[in-house]
């Protein structure tokens, strides 16, 4: 991928990453981009998580052009109009710029003005779901584009990685082979499936795993086949509390620091008897990630999980209000029909 990025300096060039959610284009996207963190090729670069998610709040995607105008040109801007003069002013310089998760050509223009402003040299590249948007993005901006179709894994990477969550190890325990074989596979080569299945099982590796847990789960790995009922798996494991959290970050938290939300959860006595472990449990499931500034990281695989989780029991209920509103609009609904709503 390095290798293609750097096709033809005299261009200015946009590497699209597609493929399903969970194969590894966010993850792939992030150490190309930092492969260049000691070297020169680009004056400057900015990495911007999340757009899709982001662009349901204008705010958010305002903090996101702010990030951008900071990380390029150290000018610190305050709205929508002041970053476009910022970019129009500025952006004459050979820059990388990552932008993560667009299924919108919109976002994408919203960030990129004019592509024609970026010296030569310059690369951008977008991780997205649907390469319709990347087709309509390629059509319509002068420049040199690449498309690269994200793969499963193969079935000994497939293991690999499976093993490398499960036991610490490429190799799996002895008495586990056979086991950890049929579960790496039911998993189809999705790395996300493999590292939430692999995190479950790793610590079910008692006298009793082989006979129980593991083959249970194995089954109903088998039998679910879509990667939310895959993922359920995990979810279903956790206690009472721990469920509660999760769906408390993958609607509300997910981007927030660490010590921030502990003292939200530490705050909620009426439902959280000592949250900390119920955070450590989620982190040990790979159910959550932290980065390297203590901000919480979730898939949006997970996140859309948890979310119907939360739809779900919505319908159940009688008034079908669902226990957590996040999106604006859902909100405005309740606020004005004087809905009953946690």
């Amino acid at each position: 991928m390095i290798k293609t990025l750097n096709w033809r300096e005299e261009d200015v060039g946009i590497l699209s990453l597609v493929g399903m959610g969970g194969i590894g284009k966010t993850s792939l996207a992030k150490e190309i981009y930092r492969s260049f963190d000691n070297d020169e090729t680009f004056e400057k670069k900015s990495i911007l998580m999340n757009v899709k998610e982001s662009a349901i709040r204008d705010r958010e995607i305002l903090n996101l052009k702010k990030q951008l105008a900071h990380d390029l040109f150290k000018e610190k801007v305050e709205s929508t109009g002041e970053f476009n003069e910022c970019f129009n002013r500025n952006m004459d310089c050979k820059v990388l710029i990552v932008i993560d998760d667009v299924d919108q050509k919109g976002q994408f223009d919203q960030f990129i003005l004019d592509i024609n402003k970026l010296r030569p040299g310059s690369r951008i590249i977008i991780t997205s779901r649907d390469s319709n948007v990347v087709n309509n993005i390629r059509m319509n901006e002068n420049c040199k584009c690449h498309m690269h179709p994200m793969a499963l894994l193969s079935t000994i990477d497939s293991r690999h990685l499976f093993n490398q969550h499960a036991f610490h190890s490429v190799d799996p325990i002895d008495d586990f082979k056979k086991l950890a074989e049929k579960a790496a596979d039911a998993c189809g080569g999705l790395p996300l499936a493999l590292e939430v299945i692999g995190c479950f099982l790793f610590d079910k590796k008692g006298e009793d795993a082989l006979e129980s847990i593991w083959p249970q789960t194995i089954t109903a790995l088998i039998e679910r086949k879509g990667i939310f009922d895959q993922l359920m798996i995990s979810y279903d494991d956790l206690s009472l509390e721990a469920r509660m959290m999760f769906l408390d970050i993958a609607c509300f938290m997910i981007g927030q620091r660490e010590d921030r939300v502990m003292q939200i959860f530490e705050s909620r006595k009426s439902d959280y008897n000592g949250p900390a472990p119920c955070f450590t449990s989620l982190k040990d499931k790979c159910l959550l990630k932290l980065d390297e500034d203590r901000q919480i990281v979730m898939h949006d695989l997970l996140r859309d999980m948890g979310r119907q989780v939360v739809k779900n029991e919505s319908h159940k209920m009688e008034k079908g209000t669902p226990s957590h509103l996040w999106h604006p609009e859902k909100v405005q609904e309740v606020l004005q029909n004087k809905q009953v709503g946690t």
